[in-house]
């Protein structure tokens, strides 16, 4: 996985150079116009390589790894960032993902040939604002003028279990429709997996005739776990059907 690595990071470094992701990462025609102390290169490498800390020790630490002598406010930092356009690091890791998966077959774990991907959500706290609850929702009460809800919001994500790779992750309002994420994943996998065969892991909560269908009609594998009064009159059904098969091979 090394020399993967290597090409992969290769690959990020110039895709962030490039005219073509500036141009995507505008989110209107006049940002990353002028030349600033943290543009538009600068500023992703930036946000990719965040530890965790202050932002002033994570921009100190910023400009000594580049080797220049610069100083940025916390407000001409959060201006840039109102300017970039999230989407930029999807369209990233996008192209991390198929060089790894159409460039590099020998190095892709399989498990008898097929990819094992795992679909499952989870709910998040996020900031407890006006803005923020109003976009994704809010748990908790809400009583004339007291407000006691708190903003949350569901990360759904595809995740490669074999080759420990997020293909794909995204913010959904708080109880999406796990279904409708599952689709999505598995429509989009197929855009960065190309050529590979899938099985899908879910949990009980994805579980629909919508979803089994889409994945029957296309040939895509899938393990899902059941409630034990799931589909039991199908599934009692079925059992009954294998049952009368054995019966009949035995007839004399």
């Amino acid at each position: 996985m090394v020399k993967f690595n290597k090409e992969g990071i290769e690959l990020i470094r110039n895709k962030i150079s490039s005219v073509e992701l500036k141009n995507a990462g505008r989110l209107t025609k006049n940002s990353f116009i002028r030349e600033r102390k943290m543009g538009f290169e600068k500023l992703i490498k930036y946000i990719l390589n965040k530890k965790g800390l202050s932002t002033n020790m994570e921009t100190n630490n910023f400009y000594d790894d580049i080797n220049e002598d610069e100083n940025i406010s916390n407000q001409s930092l959060l201006d840039q960032r109102l300017k970039l356009n999230p989407d930029v690091f999807r369209l990233l890791n996008n192209d991390y993902l198929k060089l790894f998966y159409q460039e590099n077959k020998d190095e892709v774990k399989l498990y008898r040939g097929y990819l094992l991907k795992a679909i499952d959500g989870s709910d998040f706290e996020i900031p407890n604002t006006k803005e923020a609850k109003k976009v994704y929702g809010s748990v908790g009460t809400k009583v004339k003028d007291k407000d006691d809800t708190i903003a949350r919001a569901t990360v759904s994500s595809s995740f490669d279990i074999l080759n420990k790779y997020i293909i794909e992750g995204f913010i959904l309002s708080y109880r999406a429709s796990e279904n409708k994420s599952a689709l999505e994943h598995i429509k989009h996998d197929q855009e960065i997996t190309t050529n590979y065969k899938s099985i899908y892991i879910m949990d009980r909560g994805y579980i629909s005739i919508e979803l089994m269908l889409y994945c029957l009609k296309n040939n895509h594998k899938f393990l899902i776990r059941l409630d034990s009064i799931a589909y039991k009159k199908e599934r009692d059904w079925s059992c009954q059907q294998k049952v009368d098969t054995k019966k009949e091979s035995f007839k004399p």
